[in-house]
């Protein structure tokens, strides 16, 4: 049962950062309740990777590889959403500036200092992915897939990929 509530938890971070931003933006807007509630964020989200993969270890290895699927989908999913809005906003600066505006790029730095607590989780989950995904994959496939896997489990959008790959083999072991 906990194994499968760290699991939902862990997939459900992305959704709790979004929900932590817009939760400091609806009670003050002052920088420093953001950042605490960031801080707060930050500490869960360290955890809960952290407590999947010390607590993964008689887990199914369908369950291992299908909820790794989950976890790094939205992931992905909101690291795409953070890229393309930062591209967006990186484009009206350099219009507004164009116009005689000043001080766009602190905007840029600031929208990078709000996405660093969702990078450090996404890192974590990367690591706990690897590590189950390792643990789906003993006794089906070689050490060099499994350095294959952790391989592309620490890049940003191979991880997915790579998930996807554990799952279909280790359905077919099934």
């Amino acid at each position: 049962m906990m194994r499968k509530v760290t699991t939902i938890f862990n997939a459900l971070l992305p959704v709790l950062y979004i929900a932590a931003i817009g939760l400091a933006l609806l009670i003050n807007s002052e920088d420093e309740t953001l950042f605490v509630i960031l801080g707060i964020y930050l500490l869960i989200g360290v955890l809960f990777p952290c407590l999947l993969f010390i607590g993964s270890t008689d887990t199914s290895r369908k369950f291992l590889a299908s909820s790794n699927i989950w976890i790094l989908a939205g992931n992905l999913l909101l690291l795409c959403a953070e890229i393309i809005y930062w591209f967006i906003v990186w484009n009206e600066t350099r219009i507004a500036e164009a116009n005689g505006a000043m001080g766009g790029g602190l905007a840029l730095f600031l929208l990078i200092v709000l996405y660093i607590p969702h990078w450090i989780t996404y890192l974590f989950s990367r690591i706990a992915a690897a590590i189950t995904c390792r643990r789906a994959l003993q006794g089906i496939s070689t050490g060099n897939i499994y350095a294959l896997h952790m391989l592309l489990h620490l890049l940003p959008f191979t991880d997915l990929l790579s998930a996807l790959w554990v799952y279909r083999t280790v359905k077919k072991e099934i």
